[in-house]
């Protein structure tokens, strides 16, 4: 058996205890174990204590660009096409109108999350800053210029604010780390890495099958057992309920 803080179980332990087809390849999951993923302009979400699907589509909008769950109750969505974001409750109701980041001179965003203390955290590409906005679309924050943040090469750049830091993610290069007053805090090298999930102080990432948690503070990295599969899977998630949701094809399989 393998012990590690607040996973305990090896992987013969685990448990299969439900199944989801979704669409795509591409899903997320938010502190309370529950499962998102879109499909063109839907978000749909699974609610795995009920067993339930429920879903938001607005047309008018365009496709979802991006979509962040880190806080259930007030999911956040962005349209690059409309220039808009969009915030839902929990059951995937509008909290409020859309919010035109054209008021902010910011053709699109690169990357965008929720702020725990109100409104977002951008990465603007025409400053080269990350900066805070808050509902009425005014900016309180900015960081310095990050030159390094916008290169051509950074495929994929993920902004996510938990316990009050606010990590950006940059696809087969590292994560950086920032101060909720956008002062530069570190640098943790995690090359080959296309998701990341943070869980207390814990960096969680799925890479060569393996499903590895990386503690910010001692720095550690150690490998979380999970369930293993004829087919190697697809992408790994857990959650702070500490089950395991394990992608292979188009279907999620959660253990506990």
């Amino acid at each position: 058996m393998i012990s590690i803080t607040g996973f305990s179980q090896s992987e013969s332990e685990r448990t299969l205890i439900d199944s989801l087809q979704i669409s795509g390849n591409q899903f997320k999951v938010d502190i309370l174990g529950n499962i998102y993923w879109t499909e063109d302009n839907t978000l749909k979400k699974y609610a795995t204590e009920s067993r339930s699907v429920i879903e938001y589509t607005n047309t008018f909008q365009g496709k979802i660009t991006k979509y962040d769950v880190s806080n259930p109750l007030k999911i956040l969505i962005y349209y690059n096409t409309q220039n808009n974001i969009l915030y839902l409750d929990k059951n995937l109701a509008p909290i409020i109108s859309p919010l035109s980041l054209d008021q902010t001179n910011i053709p699109e965003v690169e990357a965008i999350c929720t702020s725990h203390r109100g409104g977002f955290w951008i990465l603007n590409p025409i400053t080269q800053r990350i900066e805070h906005y808050n509902q009425n679309l005014r900016m309180t924050i900015e960081s310095e210029t990050y030159t390094e943040l916008f290169k051509n090469d950074n495929i994929k750049i993920q902004l996510t604010e938990k316990n009050n830091i606010l990590y950006c993610f940059i696809q087969h290069c590292c994560i950086w780390t920032f101060d909720l007053y956008g002062n530069f805090i570190q640098k943790h090298p995690l090359k080959n890495v296309d998701n990341i999930q943070i869980i207390n102080e814990n960096i969680f990432y799925f890479y060569k099958s393996a499903l590895n948690k990386y503690n910010i503070n001692s720095l550690e990295k150690v490998s979380v057992p999970i369930p293993k599969k004829r087919d190697e899977w697809k992408d790994v998630r857990t959650a702070e309920n500490d089950r395991i949701y394990a992608l292979k094809g188009q279907t999620i399989y959660i253990y506990k």
